[in-house]
């Protein structure tokens, strides 16, 4: 490993209410991080993963490793990556995913999505920031700054989930009938249209949600595409759509 000394306990506090505390776990080899890792998530067993792009950075990368060490990572904690809808899931647990939340309900121009923009933006301070050139060196010969900018990262993360993106979804979980990732993935179209299929249950109106999905188009009659779920048949549908630009 290219790190020059062992880490020791360190706290990384940007503002009086951002607090972070961190005790640090040295090891040897890439295998002895990822068996530790995966050891502490079995022991702990979180029901929520929050990270910041890491559907498509930090999973992906993470079960690569782990396959290029012998170790299969669902077997080790549940999670599997889906390269085709660019998520990673588990059954038991939830993973949020903040970069999500930034991308769909921030309010943020696409250029100031990063996480060092969406702190200094939405937290109020300047994260620490290391230049790319400088971090190999760093390992070596300054290995205290930079785990700091390692649990900065964290630090962030986490701040921006408990301030913003936590309160935001379980809130709409607890009305729409979706699973959290799930509140959290899809756009507000959708959303607001679960939101709308909640009222059709409840005052029992015949409605069909997707006109994709429509029962019965059928190839021989034409003119009557078109089965609602009792059976009969429907000549003539009315389509009311509307674009959703955010869910307040």
């Amino acid at each position: 490993m290219c790190v020059g000394e062992d880490i020791d306990d360190l706290q990384y506090t940007p503002k009086p209410e951002f607090e972070g505390y961190f005790r640090v776990k040295n090891v040897q080899t890439e295998l002895d991080l990822l068996k530790a890792w995966f050891s502490h998530m079995q022991e702990v067993k979180p029901g929520i993963y929050v990270t910041y792009n890491d559907d498509f950075f930090g999973w992906p990368f993470l079960e690569k490793r782990a396959a290029h060490h012998g170790i299969k990572m669902n077997e080790e904690i549940g999670f599997q990556c889906d390269n085709n809808q660019g998520e990673c899931r588990a059954k038991f647990s939830c993973h949020l995913d903040c970069f999500a939340w930034v991308k769909r309900d921030s309010y943020l121009p696409q250029g100031s999505q990063g996480l060092k923009a969406v702190t200094k933006a939405k937290l109020g301070y300047d994260p620490l920031e290391v230049n790319l050139e400088d971090m190999v060196r760093f390992a070596m010969e300054q290995p205290q700054t930079m785990a700091s900018y390692s649990v900065s990262d964290a630090v962030a993360t986490y701040y921006l989930y408990m301030t913003y993106v936590h309160p935001f979804i379980f809130s709409l979980a607890t009305i729409i009938p979706m699973s959290p990732d799930e509140v959290l993935w899809k756009g507000s179209g959708t959303l607001c249209e679960m939101l709308l299929m909640v009222q059709v249950l409840i005052w029992d109106v015949e409605a069909q949600p997707n006109r994709h999905a429509v029962l019965g188009a059928s190839e021989s009659r034409p003119d009557l595409h078109d089965y609602w779920g009792s059976g009969n048949i429907c000549n003539i549908v009315s389509k009311l759509d509307s674009h959703m630009s955010v869910l307040s």
